[in-house]
């Protein structure tokens, strides 16, 4: 017997002396074979000799720069949790709740509890008779929330303070049992993910159940149970409590609640929940990213987002100022139909196209939209009644709501039940379904003539998996410590079935108050509460933005979005105060903030309120120039004349480097002091073939100029020819600035660098908006002047300029261009592209020089490909692949918290793509899908899907059935049958367009008529494909991809190959099919046991609007400062080029390469040649970046967190910048090998005529480098 336990009588001779456990530690330098031995005292407790929590997710040998930092970042504590204090109960009205009678029933010891309220000691404390033993569970159906590892670390620090012990139980039936020890746990402090304890899901508990629960508290012993846990665990985490407050000496129970969702609030005393603030921080800074990326001009371009429950979109929407936002309480109280929705939404799109010039937006949908509609409520009903009568009809108005369902919705509402026996409503992607039905009631506008848009493109984003595991925030952190704390100090007074909580958030960390909320308090709480379900109440946050018309009508859904989110950051500035860090959700709760009505133009804040960024002081004034600019574009002259509004709040930041003026290379101020140029050395191009001959008057040899900070004599400058410098002199410059192709984090930067220099030496910057578009057309263009400027400092977006697609420049258009410089006077002109982008830019250049147009061309070397040939890193990639990094990272930790995971991720890329290569070495997924050797080889998709499976059936069979799949969006462009798929759809655009008219039909889509039109693999290709797959394919821009048959080259088609744009294509969809499919297949045929479940995201819009890292802002910001440099000093034709990167940007060296050393000749028989930038396709001949990373199988979670402005984790590179070139390296190594080699068999001596022709060979290789 196990002394006096009240649970009953242990058998302990049922051990057999000793019971033995094995299990392995896969923790680095920890990494071994755990024993653990159980053995009874003589006070008869159960003890553990070794007990380290088994834990293969993580590799603490091999983690992020910033998981390091924050593990040793111990949160702060109340001040009431320093010493001893005591729970009373609070003596307000009304704090003791009248049970229910429902409650009372299932409830009875737990019922009228009052809510406790911690206060300093009267007294000494009381010293238990002997050591606590507590235990610890996590009990939820879905993955625990960030911050609940601290709420684990926090209670073991508490009970650090005696000798007790803290028991981790992963199963409440079975035990599995394993001590918390400080020293052992210490790397999961402030730490995403729930991989120290495994949640256990909490079904449904019989009596069986809870008899087993309470044999393993009397075989442990316990005075303690901590359960953490989510809403819907709630009812059950009473019924044990319950349970063991019937029992004799049972230990109290403590909860801990955790929910990313936000939906459990009581008002004073449970303000806010574990998790909350982690899951707003992620989604607000992905949504922002969205909201401000900006398409194609004239295309209506929305972007369709859900980002979770009611409360999420809500903080969301109050964070980014969506066009339009619903949410489902919204939407029942106001009485929509789908109709109605469908119409309103059109509605806007349409206004804001015609009558505001406005072509893009976002719009927020919760994940009850569907749910929410009263038409749904009604079919449910009726589709109910006709079971039960066994009719088969639905009244007209259902019929068509039933009609516009998805297929497995209407399904499961047919033949499926939930627990209460109604038509079950499985609920499909709201943000989808919308998109859909908005684009097919626009293309029916226009058939019937009505007012409708030219070309309508919308983009679904589901967000809800970037809630789960993200890098808890300050908030999370400091909150699931304390409750921590709050949670041992409850159980050492044995205070049972409480909830630990904190009251007073909107003070310092060190005032908040401890306190304790009874169970039974959140069971009563809201109409739609259940005893199983747990609470379900949403927070009450400003009636105005609840209802919804903050955001769906008036000024708000007219304007652009006025305002964005950031990265969560981890260093407050001195003297923060938390309540401006925190969301609006906390704010409501103690500031009682107000928005007003729906006629107003912006939604005001006080400024001190808004969390990280503050608003921009400036009065309200016509609109900005780049609004003004795309109100003139595509819509009547009267309609832009009479256009007016207010310029939308902008947000500038608080913190480094947000209002911090970015590092300069010295090189920059050393020519600025000096007002000429330095020195300029003249070194070959080291890359790629020389096309000089290709322009008229191109010189002969190409330069590159270094700015340097040796003086020199202008003497030793030398003369460069007409296309590399332009003589004249102008007292005050004027510098014009536009972006070709897509825009990229850092540009910004570039324009306030220009601008800086131009402050200095006097001059003005001239922004010519919407990039081609305005160069060619005469387009809009305006002055900038530091209040323009301010606002949009080391911030994401291009809402200052706009963009324009990379189009190739006709002769006609180079003309165009001239008589665009030449009216606004400009002395020299500053282009931001990437490869496409510069293709051309020298040919511009030419025709300046040419046309005898003093105007000198600069270009800004900007991709977030970070593909440009020669530089070292371009402008926009390091943002892009933190960004990146960081998502895939929360979703990593994710998969690997719930053990049965696997996500597959498309990110934007080539097929070799060099932003995979980065986010690999950051977070080490498991499967990168990039072709080998150089990119020109083809893969399957059988070798593809092959590659994939292969690794998932290795992993499983050592039990890790999670994992991630890195995926280009390009990556199908290097697939032979997704290619021929491709050329035989481009064929037929071509030649017989009307086959795909079916991709526009607004109810049905027939495909039969494209299927009929390919060859019989691609045949049976592509119906195999999902029909939104089908769509997107055949909704391709194919126009822009060079065909690859002559006969369509006789056409006129372009001549030049350009990678066909694949964002719109949902490659891991794709990928997933397959996966199953082969999976499914291998375990038919017996080689394949293990599970497999998968899920799959999308981050193809997620980084270009990204806020720039420090690295980008000091980059952009050199970048543009030197391009002022060079048209001071008259320089064309010359790409600016950053080197050095690895360096303090102390020690970076700028110079100028020539543009045209860059490109290469495409060469067609018939037509002539054309010149084109080709991508740097040496990604594995650079970096080697496979050799950097484990094996598949030993592969662990790596989250790089998100990115960081402040701290010793702000000035990080990325890890291909870093690395030495391996390949490069090696091969220096044996070049210098085989020379020693020849020297020491020439001196040893050998024939003259063999020495010669060893001579001949050394000199054809010198040649041979020299002309590279």
């Amino acid at each position: 017997s196990a002394g006096s336990s009240p649970f009953g009588v242990a058998l302990w001779s049922e051990l057999s002396g000793d019971f033995r456990w094995s299990s392995h530690e896969n923790m680095g330098d920890w990494a071994r074979q755990v024993s653990c031995t159980f053995q009874t005292t003589g006070d008869g407790y159960l003890e553990s000799v070794a007990a380290l929590p088994t834990s293969k997710t993580r590799d603490f040998s091999r983690w992020s720069q910033l998981e390091e930092w924050r593990s040793k970042q111990i949160p702060e504590l109340p001040e009431i949790l320093a010493g001893f204090p005591e729970f009373v109960p609070v003596d307000e009205a009304g704090e003791v709740v009248d049970a229910e009678p429902e409650l009372l029933s299932n409830f009875p010891n737990c019922c009228g509890l009052p809510v406790l309220r911690a206060v300093p000691p009267t007294g000494l404390p009381e010293l238990p008779d002997e050591p606590h033993r507590i235990g610890i569970a996590s009990v939820a159906s879905t993955v625990a929330a960030p911050g609940t590892h601290n709420v684990i670390l926090g209670l073991r620090t508490f009970f650090d303070k005696s000798d007790a012990k803290v028991w981790g139980i992963r199963n409440l039936a079975k035990g599995n049992q394993f001590e918390i020890v400080s020293g052992d746990v210490q790397y999961f402090l402030n730490q995403a993910g729930s991989d120290l304890l495994p949640t256990i899901p909490l079904l449904r508990l019989t009596d069986a159940a809870l008899n087993k629960l309470g044999k393993l508290c009397a075989d442990l012993c316990l005075t303690g149970l901590v359960l953490i846990c989510s809403p819907a665990e709630l009812s059950q985490v009473a019924r044990i409590a319950e349970y063991l407050n019937g029992c004799v000496l049972g230990p109290p129970v403590v909860a801990v609640l955790h929910s990313v969702k936000g939906n459990v609030h009581l008002p004073k005393w449970f303000p806010t929940s574990i998790g909350f603030d982690s899951a707003v921080g992620a989604l607000a800074e992905v949504t922002g990213n969205i909201a401000l990326s900006r398409q194609s001009l004239g295309i209506g371009t929305y972007h369709f987002v859900c980002v979770g429950s009611p409360p999420l979109t809500l903080e969301i929407a109050m964070q980014t100022h969506p066009t339009l936002c619903y949410i489902g309480e919204d939407i029942g109280q106001r009485g929509l139909t789908l109709r109605a929705i469908i119409d309103e939404v059109a509605d806007v799109i349409v206004e804001r196209h015609h009558d505001h010039g406005l072509t893009t937006g976002i719009i927020l949908v919760s994940d009850d939209f569907f749910e929410a509609l009263v038409e749904m409520r009604q079919l449910r009903d009726e589709l109910n009644k006709l079971r039960l009568e066994k009719l088969a009809l639905l009244p007209q108005e259902l019929g068509e709501f039933f009609a516009m369902l998805p297929a497995d919705v209407c399904h499961s509402l047919v033949f499926r039940s939930d627990a209460n026996n109604m038509p079950l409503l499985n609920l499909p992607e709201a943000e989808r379904e919308l998109a859909t039905l908005v684009a097919r009631c626009l293309a029916c506008r226009a058939e019937k003539g009505e007012r409708s848009l030219a070309e309508f493109m919308p983009h679904p984003h589901n967000l809800r998996h970037l809630m789960c595991s993200p890098m808890p925030t300050l908030l999370d952190s400091r909150l699931g410590y304390a409750l921590g704390h709050v949670a041992g100090l409850l159980l050492q007074q044995r205070k049972n079935s409480y909830v630990a909580s904190l009251a007073n958030l909107g003070e310092p960390c060190e005032k908040w108050d401890a306190c304790a909320v009874p169970l039974t308090h959140l069971l009563a709480l809201g109409p739609q509460t259940t005893l199983y379900r747990g609470v379900q109440n949403l927070p009450q946050i400003m009636p105005s933005l609840a209802s919804g018309s903050g955001f769906r009508r008036g000024g708000a859904s007219r304007a652009a979005s006025g305002s964005r989110a950031h990265p969560v950051q981890f260093c407050l500035p001195p003297g923060g105060h938390p309540l401006k860090w925190s969301n609006f959700t906390i704010q409501a709760e103690y500031l009682c903030i107000e928005l007003e009505d729906d006629e107003a133009e912006s939604p005001k804040l006080d400024a001190k309120w808004v969390p990280l960024e503050v608003w921009s002081a400036r009065a309200p004034s016509p609109l900005a120039p780049l609004l003004l600019a795309e109100v003139a574009h595509g819509i009547p002259a009267g309609a832009a004349a009479g256009s007016s509004g207010t310029i939308p709040h902008r947000r500038i930041g608080q913190q480094n480097p947000r209002v911090r003026r970015p590092q300069l290379s010295p090189e920059c101020v050393s020519w600025a002091v000096a007002y000429r140029v330095k020195a300029a050395m003249i070194v070959a191009a080291t890359e790629e073939v020389n096309v000089l001959q290709m322009l008229p008057n191109a010189s002969s040899s190409a330069s590159i100029y270094d700015l340097t900070t040796e003086s020199s004599s202008p003497s030793l400058i030398r003369k460069e020819s007409s296309q590399a410098r332009l003589d004249r002199r102008v007292p005050s410059m004027r510098i014009g600035i536009a972006l070709v192709g897509r825009a990229g984090p850092g540009v910004n930067n570039v324009i306030q660098g220009l601008f800086d220099y131009l402050q200095t030496v006097g001059g003005t910057v001239i922004c010519i908006a919407l990039g081609i578009e305005g160069l060619i057309k005469d387009g809009f263009s305006f002055e900038l002047d530091e209040e323009t400027l301010a606002p949009f400092r080391n911030q994401g977006g291009c809402n200052l300029l706009g963009q324009s697609g990379p189009e190739d420049l006709r002769r006609g258009d180079l003309a165009a261009c001239a008589a665009t410089v030449t009216r606004l006077a400009l002395d020299g002109l500053v282009l931001w592209g990437g490869c496409n982008g510069h293709s051309w830019t020298p040919r511009l250049a030419e025709y300046f020089v040419q046309e005898k147009i003093n105007t000198c061309v600069v270009g800004v070397p900007a991709s977030v490909q970070s593909d440009l040939p020669i530089m070292e890193q371009t402008l926009g990639y390091d943002s892009m692949c933190k960004l990146l990094a960081s998502v895939v990272g929360n979703l990593a930790v994710r998969a690997a918290s719930s053990g049965k995971m696997w996500c597959f991720v498309r990110i934007p890329g080539r097929s070799l793509s060099h932003i995979v290569a980065e986010v690999a070495l950051e977070t080490h997924p498991h499967v990168v899908l990039v072709p080998p050797s150089d990119g020109t080889e083809q893969l399957s998709l059988l070798e593809v899907t092959q590659i994939i499976c292969n690794t998932i059936e290795l992993r499983s069979r050592d039990d890790k059935n999670y994992g991630i799949v890195l995926i280009p969006d390009q990556l199908l462009a290097s697939v032979r049958e997704m290619r021929q798929l491709f050329e035989e759809v481009a064929e037929i655009r071509m030649m017989c367009p009307e086959a795909l008219d079916c991709i526009g039909s607004v109810v049905v889509r027939d495909f039969a008529p494209v299927r009929n039109l390919l060859s019989p693999l691609t045949r049976s290709l592509f119906k195999k494909l999902p029909e939104r797959i089908c769509a997107q394919i055949l909704g391709l821009a194919f126009d822009d991809v060079a065909p690859r048959s002559r006969t369509a080259a006789s056409a006129g088609a372009r001549h030049t190959w350009e990678p066909l744009d694949l964002a719109s294509v949902d490659t891991e969809v794709i990928l997933q099919s397959l996966v199953e499919a082969e999976l499914t297949r291998r375990v038919l045929l017996g080689t394949y046991k293990g599970s497999f479940q998968s899920m799959t995201y999308s981050m193809a819009y997620h980084g270009r609007a990204a806020m720039p890292t420090n690295f980008d802002c000091d980059l952009g910001y050199t970048i543009g400062y030197a391009a002022g440099i060079f048209v001071s000093g008259h320089r064309t034709g010359l790409l600016v080029d950053v080197t050095k990167l690895k360096e303090d940007v102390r020690k970076w060296e700028v110079r100028g390469t020539p543009l045209l050393s860059l490109q290469t000749i495409e060469r067609d028989s018939g037509h002539p040649p054309v010149c084109q930038i080709r991508p740097r396709l040496r990604l594995h001949y650079d970096v080697g970046y496979k050799s950097n990373m484990p094996e598949p199988l030993h592969r662990t979670v790596i989250s790089p967190g998100p990115v960081q402005f402040a701290g010793p984790c702000s000035s990080a590179m990325t890890q291909s910048l870093c690395m030495p070139q391996l390949q490069r390296v090696r091969q220096m190594a044996r070049t210098e090998q085989l020379i020693a080699e020849l020297k020491g068999k020439a001196s040893a001596g050998c024939p003259v005529e063999v020495l010669h022709a060893v001579r001949l060979l050394l000199q054809g290789g010198t040649e041979l480098i020299h002309q590279l």
